[in-house]
């Protein structure tokens, strides 16, 4: 059998607790998102996981790897912190994962690329979130913000982030031409996180996340 190239996998965590923090209202532009990725020239594979809880998180990973699925990417849109992600509990309300613990649900998953969409999550003002995934080896790159960010503006910066590290751009390249082509929304901020084993910046989802099989 011919070898073939797979479409790139990515697990997609949308959290929106109710309760003190903010509602974000992401139902809408993530369908956009969905609808307009897989309209892609490279395809994109999407799995959301629902509900969106660190558990969940875990039996998807799981779940995938029986089935012998690969998601080379994790995806977060929602809330952060200095040193942490809000994820859903089992009542819809919020609860702070923080990085050991997101650490430890990864730790044995193929994920090489992890994207927050999350205010904070690449803050300055310490160790950040995606500081410590890569200092620990959970990835090879990570994405975060060091400001707050608009739920909409995250989602099109995820947009036009896939569009342009799936023709060829680096991770570097995809990321800073994204974040410049949205900065009238305030994305300006947005800061790249990477690997000693990348320092170059020449991480290519094309070549180090997605994968041939035959």
């Amino acid at each position: 059998m011919e070898s073939r190239a797979e479409s790139l996998e990515v697990l997609v965590l949308c959290a929106s607790p109710v309760g003190e923090l903010v509602t974000l209202k992401l139902a809408h532009e993530l369908v956009q998102f969905e609808k307009e990725l897989r309209n892609a020239q490279v395809p994109v594979r999407l799995k959301r996981v629902f509900p969106p809880t660190i558990e969940q998180l875990r039996r998807e990973l799981a779940a995938m790897s029986l089935r012998g699925e690969r998601p080379g990417v994790f995806h977060f849109l929602g809330h952060g912190d200095d040193d942490g992600l809000y994820f859903e509990d089992e009542f819809g309300e919020s609860q702070l994962v923080k990085g050991a613990e997101l650490k430890q649900a990864l730790a044995e998953s193929p994920v090489k690329l992890v994207l927050l969409n999350a205010c904070w999550s690449a803050t300055k003002r310490g160790v950040s979130l995606v500081e410590f995934l890569q200092r620990e080896e959970v990835t090879e790159m990570a994405i975060g913000h060091e400001v707050p960010v608009a739920d909409v503006s995250a989602v099109q910066f995820a947009q036009r982030f896939y569009e342009l590290a799936m023709s060829g751009k680096s991770v570097r390249a995809a990321c800073q031409q994204a974040a410049n082509s949205l900065a009238e929304a305030g994305l300006k901020s947005l800061k790249l996180a990477e690997s000693r084993h990348h320092a170059n910046g020449e991480f290519l989802v094309d070549r180090d996340v997605r994968r041939t099989k035959s």
